[in-house]
C-alpha cells in the first residue's frame, strides 16, 4: 500500500466465511448428517436461532444467536458439482464466551471441531481491515491501482468503494466513527479511519494456508488530499480539480490528463 498514513493501523478479521465440499453423495459424510440434525436442533428450539429455505434447488439457511448479538450463519444446499455448506462469522464482533460456544457448535457439525473446518474448509469470504485512530476520512482519497470499477456517489456519506462489491477483490475505505454513531449510538471519543479489503471466492486458500496469500492491500493508494491541491506536479493538481469538481477520485485518476 502507498500510504501518507503514518501511525501503525490496528488490524481487524472482519468476516470469514468458509466452504466445504460434500460431492455427489453428501450422506456419506458424517459431517453432512451432522449439518441436518444441527437444523432439526434449531428448529426444536435446542438452539437459539433460526432456519428458511428458498430457491430450486432449495438453498437452506441458518442462523444461530450468539451472547454478543452476532450470529454465527450456516448455508447449504446443491450445485451441479455437488452439494456444499458454507460456514460464515465476524471474528471481530465475538466476545470470550461467544468463542466458546461457536467452538462448541462446531464440534457438533465437525469430528475434530473446528480444527475439521480450518483443514477443510476453502475460503469464501474474508474481510481484513486496518482501523487508524485519530484520522478523518475526508482528509484523504483512495485509488486501487488494479480497480478500475467503483461506486463514488457514497464518498459524501464517508464511504469510497475501491472495485465491484460481486468481485473476488474490492476494498471499502470509509468513517468508521461514523458507522458505530449512526448503527448502534456509540460515540468515539475521535475519528477512526477503516480500509476494508473484502475477498472472494479465494479457494484456493483455507485458514491454514492464509500467510500463503498475498497482501491484499499493496496497489491501494491512500493520498493526503492537501498533498494534491499543494503539489507542484501539474498531473496532481488536475487529479485535485477533477475530485474537487465532483468526480470520484478513482474514475479521475484513470482518466486522461
Amino acid at each position: 500500500m502507498q500510504s501518507q498514513l503514518v501511525q501503525v493501523p490496528k488490524l481487524t478479521i472482519d468476516w470469514v466465511e468458509l466452504r466445504v465440499a460434500f460431492g455427489k453423495y453428501p450422506k456419506d459424510h458424517a459431517e453432512y448428517k451432522a449439518l441436518l440434525d444441527f437444523k432439526e436442533s434449531i428448529k426444536t428450539k435446542d438452539f437459539n436461532g433460526h432456519v428458511s429455505s428458498r430457491g430450486v434447488p432449495p438453498i437452506t439457511t441458518m442462523s444461530v444467536n450468539l451472547d454478543s448479538k452476532s450470529k454465527l450463519h450456516i448455508r447449504y444446499g446443491c450445485a451441479p458439482m455437488g452439494h456444499w455448506a458454507s460456514y460464515r462469522f465476524n471474528p471481530s464482533k465475538l466476545s470470550p464466551y461467544d468463542w466458546e460456544m461457536v467452538k462448541m457448535y462446531f464440534s457438533l457439525l465437525f469430528s475434530h471441531g473446528f480444527a475439521d473446518l480450518a483443514k477443510m474448509g476453502r475460503l469464501g469470504r474474508y474481510d481484513i481491515a486496518l482501523d487508524y485512530p485519530g484520522v478523518h476520512f475526508n482528509d484523504y482519497l483512495f485509488i486501487d491501482r488494479d480497480l478500475r470499477t467503483g461506486c463514488g456517489s457514497w464518498i459524501p456519506l464517508g464511504t469510497a468503494y475501491l472495485g465491484d462489491k460481486s468481485s473476488r477483490r474490492a476494498f471499502a475505505c470509509y468513517d468508521k466513527a461514523k458507522e458505530l454513531k449512526e448503527r448502534s449510538g456509540v460515540v468515539l471519543p475521535n475519528p477512526l479511519l477503516r480500509l476494508e479489503s473484502r475477498l472472494r471466492d479465494v479457494a484456493k486458500h483455507s485458514l491454514l494456508t492464509l500467510p500463503k496469500l498475498s497482501n491484499p492491500f499493496t496497489t491501494l493508494q491512500v493520498i493526503e488530499w492537501n498533498a494534491l491541491v499543494d503539489s507542484s506536479d501539474f498531473w496532481l493538481r488536475t487529479l485535485a480539480h477533477r475530485v474537487a469538481a465532483g468526480e470520484p477520485p478513482d474514475l479521475a485518476y484513470y482518466r486522461d490528463p
